[in-house]
């Protein structure tokens, strides 16, 4: 890619992960297994900038939650690629089993809408999610975790399904870099398998907030490379 070109795409992934342009990205931390507490937030916002696929140049996400009850979250989750695909759904999670033991399962309950060339259409997700904090942890260190999510997507307008499984897995450190690899395969029955794998860090910075910069190789009929950036808030 050109100088030229990399300086666009640059200031297409800092629009992206700006809080004024919503923009889908693997799932983070506090998503998934994990229920927030009671009163507490958590804010993720996501861009991703690629060259390789002219209908996937750039897209993003943002995943907010708030822990209603112990036993339950609620949360918004939107997506947007520019003109081809998006989607807004409101979100339910619930556990499965105890909240305080290292493993933990949840359900996940959405509804909202999509769009893709055609316009906007009805959505509803099923979610199954499993999570292990990775430890034990001493001190100051941030711990690590693995989770595993499978949903399930039935859009409007598309009689076949499309499910989703993603990893995420972070290494526990005691600096303020923090390893991250994600991983992601979507499809189903009647559709072509698509495919991501993104390593990454995790950087904390004095005000507490968590940046997230990662390199993305993506295959959804065509290959692409691509640079991610993200902010996770908790409040």
């Amino acid at each position: 890619m050109r100088p030229a070109a990399w300086g666009t795409a640059l200031l297409r992934l800092a629009l992206c992960a700006g809080l004024s342009w919503p923009v889908l990205a693997p799932r983070d931390v506090w998503a998934g297994a994990w229920l927030l507490p009671e009163g507490e937030g958590f804010f993720s916002n996501s861009g991703t900038v690629r060259q390789g696929d002219t209908a996937a140049l750039a897209e993003g996400s943002i995943h907010a939650a708030y822990g209603l009850r112990p036993w339950l979250t609620l949360g918004v989750d939107v997506f947007e690629r520019p003109v081809t695909a998006g989607h807004a759904l409101i979100f339910l999670r619930l556990p499965l089993g105890r909240t305080d033991r290292r493993n933990r399962v949840a359900i996940e309950l959405g509804l909202g809408a999509h769009h893709d060339l055609q316009g906007w259409a009805p959505m509803q997700r099923l979610g199954l999610s499993w999570g292990r904090s990775l430890g034990p942890v001493e001190g100051p260190a941030r711990p690590g975790w693995l989770s595993v999510d499978l949903t399930r997507d039935h859009l409007g307008g598309d009689p076949l399904p499309l499910y989703k499984l993603d990893s995420t897995l972070s290494l526990w450190s005691r600096g303020r870099f923090q390893p991250i690899l994600q991983a992601e395969l979507a499809g189903g029955p009647g559709r072509d398998l698509g495919w991501a794998i993104t390593p990454g860090l995790l950087f904390t910075d004095a005000k507490d907030r968590t940046w997230h910069l990662g390199v993305e190789r993506r295959f959804a009929g065509t290959g692409t490379l691509g640079l991610k950036l993200g902010l996770w808030l908790r409040f």
